[in-house]
């Protein structure tokens, strides 16, 4: 991957993955696949016209404003081939934010990824509101993150500022 700049989920869904090479569109980005454990963006979910296929970072030669780059049609593969052990962003969005003292921070909206590395670099929290009004907002550096779970995110104890 080229460039040092972050990438955001609600930036990369939806936007078209082409050949550079072949000068073709080979999808539209509709999840991203992270590891839980490092805190990184491991690959990015295509929706297709014959399905779904995976986009390893490693294969991404650049994500532009308008569209993320790869060499050749042989940069994704299959679906099933995807690792085991990932969590799909679509399952970690939403989920509630504990600090480690027990109190509800809200719920992760998105997350910010370093295009270099993949590492996370942050996630953002909403908190408050009715269907999004009088919600508040802040993000949190991803050092501060515990565990991205199945049921909850943990995070350090924190002065949250909105």
């Amino acid at each position: 991957m080229k460039s040092t700049s972050n990438v955001s989920n609600t930036s990369l869904l939806n936007q078209p993955v082409v050949s550079l090479n072949d000068g073709t569109r080979i999808g539209d980005v509709s999840d991203l696949l992270i590891d839980s454990q490092k805190l990184q963006l491991i690959a990015l979910v295509l929706k297709t016209e014959g399905g779904q296929t995976v986009l390893p970072i490693a294969n991404v030669q650049s994500f532009g404003e308008d569209a993320v780059t790869v060499g050749g049609m042989n940069a994704t593969q299959s679906a099933a081939n995807s690792q085991p052990g990932l969590s799909s962003f679509s399952d970690l969005q939403n989920l509630t934010v504990v600090d480690s003292s027990g109190t509800k921070l809200g719920k992760i909206h998105d997350a910010e990824f370093n295009t270099s590395s993949g590492k996370m670099e942050s996630v953002e929290v909403h908190s408050g509101g009715v269907f999004g009004i009088g919600s508040k907002s802040f993000q949190l550096p991803a050092e501060d993150v515990c565990s991205l779970g199945p049921d909850l995110i943990t995070v350090k104890d924190r002065t949250v500022v909105a």
